[in-house]
């Protein structure tokens, strides 16, 4: 009984915590982009400006990540529920990744026309945080490979991408919150610890799992499995 209450409290205590930064947040980012627009372009206070607005765009991201694992952790997590085109989605993502610089190689298919019931907003998140992941670990010249298939009524969406920033002790603990794939937590790699935890809950809330690979932590892969609910029209094959 005392764990339980401890659980509830600490998940409470994050919720809780998380709805109160985001307007005070959401005003100093105000605050900071209209001095920015005032200062004097590339002058010296105008890149300060601009580093610090970076960090508040990060605590945002963070704030939202920790909301949504609370409400998760509390069986809150709410889902808006619709028919979607998990294809189209994946093809814009693959496009979003044709502007990056240095370009990023992605080759795989993607099935057509896969229909999908999810909460839009939560499976955008996934998969954005899975092809951020993808780019922030891959190697110079390297390449992502992106397949999505339906079958047995299942949705498999998979990615893997070559590596050199995986250690062993990271692969053990992948799922676990505020764990990175750099071991010293710099910047050179950016991010938060939460994606990949945020991921597996929003996997959870669809019935369904994420699983996490690493070949001599030298090619990772993560799948993303869940069951595929009838609509009018499950999914058309290529």
């Amino acid at each position: 009984a005392r764990l339980e209450r401890g659980f509830l409290q600490a998940s409470r205590f994050s919720s809780d915590a998380a709805h109160e930064l985001r307007t005070p947040l959401t005003i100093m980012q105000g605050y900071i982009e209209r001095a920015i627009f005032e200062t004097e372009p590339g002058s010296k206070i105008q890149i300060q400006l601009r580093l610090i607005s970076d960090e508040i765009e990060r605590l945002s991201s963070i704030t939202q990540k920790l909301l949504l694992l609370a409400q998760a952790d509390g069986g809150q997590l709410k889902l808006d529920f619709e028919f979607i085109n998990v294809s189209d989605m994946l093809v814009e993502l693959v496009e979003d990744m044709g502007l990056l610089e240095p370009p990023i190689t992605t080759r795989g298919t993607i099935q057509k026309k896969i229909l999908f019931e999810t909460d839009r907003a939560l499976l955008q998140q996934l998969l954005n945080n899975l092809f951020t992941n993808a780019v922030k670990y891959n190697i110079p010249e390297g390449w992502i490979d992106i397949t999505a298939w339906a079958e047995e009524d299942k949705l498999h969406i998979r990615l893997s991408n070559p590596t050199d920033s995986i250690s062993e002790e990271f692969v053990s603990k992948v799922f676990d919150r505020f764990s990175r794939g750099d071991s010293a937590h710099n910047r050179k790699v950016d991010g938060t610890g939460l994606g990949l935890s945020l991921c597996r809950e929003i996997a959870h809330a669809h019935q369904g799992e994420l699983t996490f690979n690493a070949i001599d932590q030298k090619i990772v892969t993560v799948e993303f499995i869940a069951p595929v609910k009838n609509s009018t029209s499950t999914y058309t094959s290529q």
